[in-house]
């Protein structure tokens, strides 16, 4: 009998455009993959409410992991056993990171000790934004609804040696800062790759054995849960920063392109056909 097959799949740059916010193309292909019942549970640096939002569009129902490991979300009834955590807006929520509120507060007393023109993303007006992120207003909010990060921006003409300060202190609380092309993010040890595991114990008990897990990825933040699954898929569309042997080991197909466009190809890489449910 052929084996449960579970896929993990990034979601920005790899089912979602991120330039454009779309993923029409893998529309297709997502379709395909509904008619065979595979889980698809998306990880994502995005927030819950973003995640939620993009995955109701695609009409995806499973498990899902949001800002980089920070929580596990499980809609209610998914699973039948109680997998051992709480519950709000209808999952069950296993939490690995540090709450907002904590991280906030240690940034606060950094910014007002070293007197940092330092802008928390809670702290910018919807209109800001918007004119920074390039995105549907409708959607700028949901960068406000961090629950185990906090977003901020710095004007450049700020004190020289903050950044290598708060990484130092930052790091002495357990603590690490991480960037993107808008905002810098404070966040606690978030951790999908341990998230993902304990997933996998979870659809392991409901089928009644080990799953074939496939996992999609995007960059090196993800090779730590590849290594660790049946098949791995990597959408590469830069040089990797790490060297050419990590690929090597990892032992990937490669996929030259990434976004949804790449879909249809990944379905035929892990040979899911449609059939009904």
């Amino acid at each position: 009998m052929k084996k449960p097959l579970v896929i993990f799949s990034a979601l920005e740059d790899v089912l979602i455009d991120t330039r454009m916010l779309q993923w029409d193309e893998a529309r297709h292909a997502l379709n395909q993959l509904y008619l065979t019942g595979v889980p698809l549970v998306l990880w994502s640096r995005w927030t819950f409410s973003e995640v939620i939002y993009f995955r109701g569009q695609m009409g995806i129902t499973d498990p899902f992991v949001v800002e980089n490991g920070g929580a596990l979300y499980v809609p209610l009834g998914y699973f039948d056993f109680d997998i051992g955590s709480g519950q709000r807006n209808g999952h069950e929520v296993i939490e690995i990171g540090i709450r907002t509120e904590k991280l906030k507060h240690f940034l606060v007393g950094f910014r007002e000790r070293w007197k940092l023109p330092m802008k928390l993303a809670d702290e910018l007006s919807l209109q800001e934004l918007a004119a920074l992120s390039h995105v549907p207003f409708h959607l700028t909010g949901f960068l406000r609804n961090l629950e185990f990060s906090v977003a901020f921006r710095m004007e450049p003409y700020a004190n020289r040696g903050w950044e290598n300060e708060l990484r130092r202190t930052a790091a002495q609380k357990g603590f690490r800062l991480r960037k993107d092309q808008l905002f810098y993010y404070l966040e606690g040890e978030n951790d999908k790759h341990f998230i993902g595991k304990k997933l996998i114990t979870f659809f392991e008990k409901y089928f009644g054995e080990r799953p074939k897990i496939a996992a999609i990825g995007v960059d090196e933040a993800d090779f730590q849960f590849l290594e660790n699954v049946h098949q791995a898929v990597l959408l590469k569309h830069k040089p990797m920063v790490q060297n050419d042997l990590n690929l090597n080991k990892l032992s990937p197909t490669v996929i030259e392109n990434t976004g949804p466009e790449a879909w249809q190809r990944i379905m035929e890489i892990l040979e899911i056909e449609s059939e009904e449910k």
